[in-house]
């Protein structure tokens, strides 16, 4: 009689057994390395505030990890840090994306504004040969803007 208990415990036992849940590895290493490449894409520089969720969404899903690590054997429940994993893995793939397009904006945006400031410069050139140069403290003073055009055209 005991042998008939014996069996099919046994086998439940054996489904709980190899029913535990996994660490998930494999999204672990996936979101690590998606996170390495927005890193080399200057993801943190160009677009920051989204390689910031992807980091702490990756900290927080490596968090529950160890949580589960702690538990016992057969509570070990990874599918929030499974579900954490996928959306740092999609945060990081996204600021990878952005990264090289704000790059472009910030560029273009700089190179503008160096066109503007030359322009500008020209301008208080032009404006300072047209200036008077007689009478008291002129000639010092247009000597000092001249100066100070000098030093933003350095620049």
């Amino acid at each position: 009689m005991g042998r008939i208990f014996l069996v099919p415990f046994s086998a439940a036992l054996l489904v709980l057994l190899t029913s535990c849940a996994s660490k998930p590895e494999q999204e672990l290493d996936a979101a690590r390395q998606a996170l390495e490449t927005a890193r080399s894409a200057e993801a943190e520089v160009y677009a920051p505030s989204k390689f910031r969720k992807a980091v702490d969404t990756l900290e927080s899903a490596e968090t529950e990890v160890t949580v589960q690590d702690g538990k016992f054997a057969l509570s070990r429940n990874y599918d929030k840090a499974t579900e954490l994993l996928d959306l740092a893995l999609s945060e990081a793939q996204t600021a990878a994306e952005a990264a090289p397009i704000n790059k472009v904006k910030v560029r273009t945006r700089a190179e503008a504004a160096v066109g503007e400031t030359q322009e500008a410069v020209e301008k208080a050139r032009s404006m300072l040969r047209k200036a008077p140069r007689r009478g008291k403290g002129s000639r010092e003073n247009v000597a000092a803007l001249e100066a100070d055009v000098a030093s933003a055209e350095a620049m």
